[in-house]
This record gives C-alpha cells, structure tokens and sequence, in this order.
C-alpha cells in the first residue's frame, strides 16, 4: 500500500483526514494537500483518478470543488508505479483521441486512423495497401472492405451497412462483478454494451464473466479486449483482467512508448541524455514513427495526442511535461477511397485549381454534398482551397439542369447566411424586415396586387392584427415572441439515449444565426441548423460532439434568439 513519509521531497505534508474520502481518518497519518486545497493520500487520489479516467475523462478535477488536477501533480502524489503511468497515460490518451477526432481502428491493420474526407465514406488505408501490394479500401460505417461504387455518403454495398447505432455511443459502463485486475479485488470496468467484433451483432453484458458467445455467429470473444476468446485466455482468465503489453529497452536511455492501433505499443528511442530528451520535438518524434506506418512519407499526416492535450509539432517533450516511458497516442489521417472511375486506364480526368485530380462525376457528388450542408462556396476535401463556382460549373460539365441547381442552392445558402430572410405568405417572395424594432411588414406586392395594404407579422406570420408598431407580438392568438418561447417550452427525453435519462427543451435557438429549432425527440443530441448549416448539441448548446459515458453539462435555457450568437 503507498503511504507518504517525510522524506517525500516536494510534496505538501499534513496530518489531517483526508476530504476525498471520509472514512480515511486514521490520525498521525501523512496525507498530501492538492493544489486546491484538499486532503487525499495516494491510495484514495489513484483510484479516485481512475474512476475519471474509466468515465471518459480527459482530465482529473477534484471530486470535492471540481478543480483541475494536471497530470503532473496527480502522478506525483499518487506515486504511481510504471504500470500505473502506462495505463493512466494510455487511458488518458486515447479519451482525448475519441474526443477531439474521429478516430477508428483500420479493420485491415489495426492502425488508429481518422477519415479526412468527411462527404466519402470511402477509405483507403495506405499502410494495408503496401502491406497487401493491393489497394485496401474500406468502409467507415460498417467497417467492412469496401464494396460498390464510390465516393457515397450514405452507405456501400455490403449487407447490413447503416449508420452507426448511438447505443455503442451512449451506453452505461458496468461493472464486471466476477473479473478483477490482477493481484487486487478492483472490479474490471467497461461498456455494457459491445457490438461482436465477428458478425457485429449488438449484445449486452448482465453478469459471469467477459468472454461472450455471441448468439447470431456463436464466436466466442472477450467483453474487455474484444480479442478473440483463445488469445485473450492466452494471457489472463475468465475472471482476471486482460494482460497488460510488455516491452523491452534497448540500448538507448531516454524512450517514449507510442500507441498507433489497439494492441501493439512501440518503444522509440529518442535520446541519450536527459537534455536532448528534454528538447526531442514532436516533429522529430513524429519522424521516426513514420517507419511504422508503411506507405506513409508526410509526417504532417500524423497527430500526436498525450494526456488530454494534441501536440504542436514545434514543441518540445519538455514543454509537455513528458517524461522517460511515457506513453503516446499516434493517429494516422486517411483519404477518401478513389472513385469507381479512377481504376480505370486511360481515362481523362481533370487537374483543378488546387492541384488535386478529379472527373466530372466524382466533382459534381462533392460539390452538391457541400451544398446540402449549407455551404456558400465550394472547397477541395483534401486540401480545404477554395473552388470558384466558374470553376466547378466548367470542370464538372453541369448540364443546365445542374446549373439551375446548383445556383439556386448557393442563392439561397448565402441569402439565409448573410440576411435575416423570410418568405412572405402572401406571394412567397423572399423578403427582409427593414425595420427590426417593428413586426408589422406590409409585403409591396401583394399590397399592389389586391388593391388593399397587406400587412403580416413578422413573428408568426399571420395577417397582421392589433395596434401597428408593436414589437413583442401581434393580436394573432398563439404569436408568441422567442424569448417567450425559449423561457416556457417543455423539456423532452431524447430517445435514442436508451440507459439514461437525457433531458433538453424541446426547442433552442442555434447559436450560430438564431434560428429557432424545435426537438423531434428522436435522434441524438446533435442538431444541424436548416438555415446556416451549423452543427450544435441541443443539450449544451456547444459545438457537436459525442460522448461515451455520461451526457455533457445541461445548458440553461436560452434568454433570447440571439443568445450565444
């Protein structure tokens, strides 16, 4: 068991109970004061932090003021031993990974990937494709080798690929009652739902121990590693926690350990002396792990992820706090899987402004993607330079049907980015309010057209009623302004959380241009603005993301439409 002793040497010292846990009281014990202020020995502070980190944490906080805790001071005063670091530094990485990316595992090689094209799902593994000397292309949905005609942003041809089932996302985490890390009575943790790594089929855990028979394919698999049942037993039990990695030093004394897929860890040498440690830079680092990523020259399309932070490339180990051993997360980016038509020789395709190649076809998919999204301008998926509509309309041959298409969509994205516009329910023209302190428009057209004024609310858009002037509402019954609306609609459960009570209000404005959005309840907690195309979450009103064990922090209600904006 760890205990502090007065000859620990940088380390505040008190003889009071401990504040992280209360029936840690024992008196004339040593115990550390954190650098918010709290009492925890090293004991209660590890398995405190591995609770956080078994929750998706991507950093520790104090459980008692919610305080950040770095890493530093957390591996400091809880004494962690090397399988402790490895697995805090493991744990914490690959937290950060699944939040700040899109990250997979290639179903080929293993090697941690993230799709670069988001429109394409479509992927072409460089490191399979010089491993196999073939092309490796394989499905970011189903994660299956490629079949069918490509690019597609909906599905490939293989049965049963559909999107992703949010339960994967959003299920609890469990506790294994009979399996127990090694040499301890800790219980094993993990999802207590898993999809079979053989034929995919979702099953749920309810108790016994983690190897699974699944009920469709009936393989047997491990509910913690996902590895097949025989090579999992290889190394552990029915009832013990799968083994750890072993690694071997070489001859060099200052290493880094770099995590590139979900089973292999690689020791990389880096330094002989703890000054050229100190100053090795994750550009070099990223370098010398290239020789692990076959077919793969540009380290740019690497990132580097330690603790809960993503690496600049001009920093230094030092500037990061990494030390000897330390344990890295190694993501490789990917393109999009080529088109159909590119295997074909000796077709003519044409070389654009920004250097990438394309045909006709692949460019108009691309493009009317883009547009669907609310984009007002076009861009290279590889590279993000800007495509002029000239320039489009010409390489991708649009017939005059396209053309109508394509410009009216543009229109009308940048009509609703740029201006506050409405249709006018009488004529249906687009129309702009010129005076925003009034809700009474009187529409010109339709005034000319009948003969009479034709005045609407710019609020609920029903024939004008009540005194003219008004600024919160008209006499239509039901014209209720948005700030009302914000402040008084009811709250919903979002039902495709199945194991938790997720609960928002049923609507938000987007905190982009304001728009009012209203809830379906069905779908998850990422709404995309029909008007500017923005992408949030309906339960914390931040960007979207995902999560994968407990929801993100409830946001208050908006105060008005603008709120955020």
């Amino acid at each position: 068991m760890k205990k502090f002793t007065p000859s620990d040497k940088g380390i505040k010292l008190v003889s009071k109970p401990s504040d992280v846990d209360v029936y840690d009281n024992e008196p004339k014990v040593l115990r550390a004061q954190m650098s918010c202020g709290h009492v925890t020995d090293p004991e209660t502070l590890t398995s405190c932090c591995r609770a956080q980190l078994d929750d998706g944490r991507t950093e520790f906080r104090c459980p008692v003021c919610e305080q950040k805790w770095p890493y530093e001071e957390v591996r400091k005063l809880a004494k962690l031993t090397e399988e402790e670091k490895q697995f805090f530094e493991d744990k914490l990485g690959m937290n950060t990974a699944k939040n700040k990316v899109d990250l997979k595992n290639c179903p080929g090689c293993g090697t941690f990937v993230q799709r670069m094209d988001p429109f394409n799902l479509c992927v072409l593994c460089s490191v399979c494709s010089v491993k196999n000397r073939r092309i490796f292309e394989f499905c970011w949905q189903c994660e299956r080798e490629w079949k069918g005609d490509r690019p597609r942003a909906d599905r490939c041809a293989n049965k049963g690929c559909k999107c992703k089932n949010d339960v994967l996302k959003t299920c609890p985490t469990v506790s294994l009652e009979s399996v127990v890390i090694k040499g301890t009575n800790i219980k094993v943790l993990c999802p207590a739902i898993r999809a079979c790594p053989f034929c995919s089929v979702l099953i749920e855990h309810n108790q016994g121990c983690k190897i699974m028979t699944c009920c469709e394919c009936k393989k047997q698999f491990c509910f913690v590693c996902l590895k097949p049942a025989n090579e999992c037993l290889e190394t552990s039990t029915h009832f013990i926690m799968c083994s750890a990695e072993t690694f071997k030093m070489d001859h060099m004394p200052f290493q880094v350990r770099i995590r590139i897929n979900r089973n292999d860890v690689i020791m990389l040498s880096v330094a002989s002396s703890s000054d050229e440690f100190e100053q090795f830079t994750i550009r070099n680092l990223k370098k010398m792990a290239l020789v692990h990523f076959p077919g793969v020259t540009d380290p740019e399309r690497l990132r580097v992820i330690f603790g809960s932070e993503e690496l600049a490339d001009d920093r230094t180990f030092d500037s990061y706090k990494i030390d000897h051993g330390s344990l890295l997360i190694v993501v490789l980016q990917l393109d999009g899987g080529r088109d159909t038509e590119d295997k074909e020789q000796g077709v003519l395709r044409a070389v654009l402004s920004c250097g990438h190649i394309t045909d006709p076809e692949a460019l108009i998919s691309c493009c009317r993607a883009q547009l669907k999204d609310g984009k007002t301008e076009f861009e290279c998926h590889l590279c993000k330079k800007k495509w002029k509509y000239e320039e489009v309309k010409k390489l991708a041959k649009l017939t005059d049907e396209e053309k109508e298409e394509f410009e009216d969509k543009l229109g009308t994205n940048t009509a609703e980015r740029i201006v506050n516009t409405k249709n006018c329910p009488g004529c249906d023209t687009f129309i702009e309010r010129r005076d925003v302190g009034n809700l009474c428009v009187e529409c010109s057209i339709c005034t000319h057209r009948t003969g009479r004024s034709y005045e609407f609310c710019w609020q609920c858009m029903g024939m004008w009623k009540g005194s003219l002037g008004a600024s919160n509402r008209c006499g239509n019954a039901g014209c209720t302004s948005p700030e009302k609306v914000l402040a008084e609609c009811p709250m919903i459960k979002l039902s495709d959380f199945l194991y938790i009570d997720v609960q928002c209000p049923l609507k938000r404005a987007c905190t982009s241009c304001g728009m009012l959005i209203e809830h379906s309840t069905n779908g998850c907690n990422n709404v995309t603005c029909p008007r500017c195309g923005h992408e949030f979450c309906f339960i914390c009103l931040k960007p979207g993301h995902i999560f994968f064990s407990e929801p993100c922090k409830l946001a208050s209600r908006q105060q008005d439409s603008l709120y955020n904006v």
